[in-house]
């Protein structure tokens, strides 16, 4: 396999785990905002 398509290959899978762990924390953030925001609410 030529390096170039292997470099590509591991830096697409490398961006997606990136992805992924952002929109994590994202979600978390969403529902720790929520959570605050239903507390003050009350």
């Amino acid at each position: 396999m030529p390096f170039g398509i292997t470099w590509s290959k591991r830096m697409s899978i490398e961006i997606k785990h990136l992805v992924d762990l952002f929109a994590g924390d994202v979600g978390l953030f969403d529902d720790f905002v929520a959570c605050g925001s239903g507390l003050e609410v009350f």
